[in-house]
């Protein structure tokens, strides 16, 4: 067999093995989810779903603007000294993490004054701090799916996602309420992120090679550009139907 078929047949075995940790890792969360939801549901009052949706909802679109054209930036470099930009990437996320906080922040009252929920200000708030750990995550997250190594990743998610359903269900119980649907996601972040740290071997350092930036920032702007023009507009979702 030739070289190039080896290579071939590594590359083609590893993306199995890794669509196989990924689907499986989106199965057992479900399954977590669900369990958790039965449980939580007879516990928490209906409009705690409602306030975190919501603010499940306004986090998506800041972690969307803040590092997922980092990662796949780092995802895709192949050229030569990509390990110098890798590190100004992960750097820059930790960068665009705070940024969104900051943002986040600002806008959390004006959001509550508008849904009429005082309390989603401060939950808004309080899910606003995994940002920074969370961009930090997605980067060691990135050169691990450089190198097709999936497997680790999903096991600690799944992990990460049944510690959450866990305690969420013990905090209703506790009558905590709301938070019980928050605070677990919050304080498991800092675990997430060093499994992530551990489990990929690879350090950033100190350079924050600010030389790189511009580049990322212009193809992650590519990136959320092509995100929003892909996404379907409500007529479109009305005339697939």
């Amino acid at each position: 067999m030739k070289p190039g078929e080896d290579l071939a047949q590594s590359i083609g075995g590893d993306a199995g093995k890794g669509a196989f940790w990924i689907y499986g890792r989106i199965a057992a969360v479900q399954v977590i989810n669900v369990a958790a939801i039965i449980v939580l549901a007879r516990q928490l009052e209906t409009y705690a779903f409602g306030i975190v949706a919501l603010a499940s909802a306004a986090l998506n679109i800041l972690s969307a603007l803040a590092s997922e054209g980092v990662n796949q930036f780092i995802i895709f470099d192949r050229e030569e000294g990509f390990q110098n930009r890798a590190r100004a990437g992960f750097w820059l996320n930790i960068v665009f993490g705070v940024l969104a906080v900051t943002i986040g922040f600002l806008v959390a009252r004006p959001i509550a004054i508008f849904f009429d929920e005082p309390e989603l200000q401060y939950i808004l708030q309080l899910m606003m701090l995994r940002f920074p750990l969370e961009a930090m995550t997605r980067t060691f997250d990135a050169i691990s799916h450089k190198k097709l190594q999936f497997r680790n990743i999903e096991i600690r998610d799944t992990t990460i996602q049944l510690l959450i359903g866990v305690c969420s269900i013990g905090m209703a119980f506790a009558g905590c309420g709301v938070w019980s649907l928050v605070i677990p996601a919050v304080l498991l972040s800092p675990v997430q992120s060093l499994i992530a740290a551990m489990g990929t071997g690879w350090r950033p350092g100190w350079d924050m090679g600010f030389r790189h930036w511009p580049r990322i920032v212009k193809y992650s702007g590519s990136i959320f550009a092509c995100l929003l023009y892909t996404s379907p507009s409500p007529r479109d979702k009305r005339q697939s139907r």
